[in-house]
């Protein structure tokens, strides 16, 4: 399962490359460079800056990254655009497609922006006062 929380907690003395590294070993995930390379590159990620001086749209996109490192059966990501610039967010919901038809797997998204879900969701569900 790849998971983005909602509330992020990088190791602010880490670089994005160090926590990708971290986060593979810790959880046996094989790194695929090339992919990381891609998504670093399409979401404007600097992969040397520690994450203590990133902006928080800026530790999103790491967020992100780690989330979709690993080729899972089953993404879940809490507010995944919650400080990107409307680009970005158009340019995660790309990276989102792609990966979930490479490997076909299960998106679950949790956001408070309706005509964001609406426009890339296949399905959605509300949930209002826990039901």
């Amino acid at each position: 399962i790849g998971y983005l929380p909602g509330e992020l907690g990088l190791y602010k003395y880490m670089t994005a490359e160090q926590l990708i590294k971290y986060f593979a070993k810790l959880f046996d995930i094989e790194i695929d460079w090339k992919f990381i390379r891609d998504v670093t590159e399409r979401l404007e990620i600097e992969m040397d800056r520690k994450m203590g001086v990133l902006s928080k749209g800026n530790k999103q996109k790491v967020g992100v990254l780690t989330a979709l490192m690993g080729k899972f059966d089953i993404l879940i990501m809490d507010e995944p655009t919650s400080g990107l610039d409307p680009l970005m967010q158009s340019e995660f919901y790309r990276i989102i497609a792609e990966r979930q038809e490479e490997s076909n797997c299960t998106v679950f998204v949790s956001s408070h922006v309706l005509p964001e879900i609406e426009k890339f969701c296949d399905q959605v569900a509300i949930i209002k006062n826990g039901e």
